[in-house]
């Protein structure tokens, strides 16, 4: 992942993975705590070029309690280069994923990328996490 020109959603940059790259992971430094809050919403968007082939994809990957809860592929917590669930090419799609089940003090969250060209652009912007 580097920091793009390219395509953005907001502000001058997204965050961009392009090239052959396997399980190249952008990740939180540090972990929020949300044990306190009662409600928590993580909202973000990414973007993939049409040319990903199948099993190429960006994932959402959640860390609580002490364990990384990874996103698979064909589900809604990964945008992937298939005819699965989540599959949407050359347009930005935003993602509002309710987070009550991770209300813990250790919360991270890495978006983990496998693409196998340089052809093959994927994108993410405006990552934001409201709580109450």
């Amino acid at each position: 992942y580097f920091r793009s020109t390219q395509r953005k959603i907001d502000g001058v940059f997204s965050a961009e993975v392009d090239g052959k790259a396997t399980d190249a992971v952008l990740s939180m430094k540090n972990p929020i705590n949300l044990s306190n809050k009662t409600n928590s919403i993580l909202s973000f968007s990414w973007f993939i070029e049409s040319n990903w082939d199948a099993g190429e994809y960006i994932c959402l990957d959640i860390f609580s309690n002490n364990a990384w809860h990874n996103g698979v592929p064909g589900t809604i917590d990964c945008i992937d280069g298939s005819s699965g669930i989540g599959t949407e090419e050359n347009k930005w799609i935003s993602v509002n994923k309710n987070l009550t089940n991770f209300l813990t003090n250790d919360f991270k969250i890495r978006l983990r990328a496998k693409v196998s060209g340089s052809e093959e652009d994927g994108n993410i912007d405006n990552i934001i996490i409201t709580s109450s």
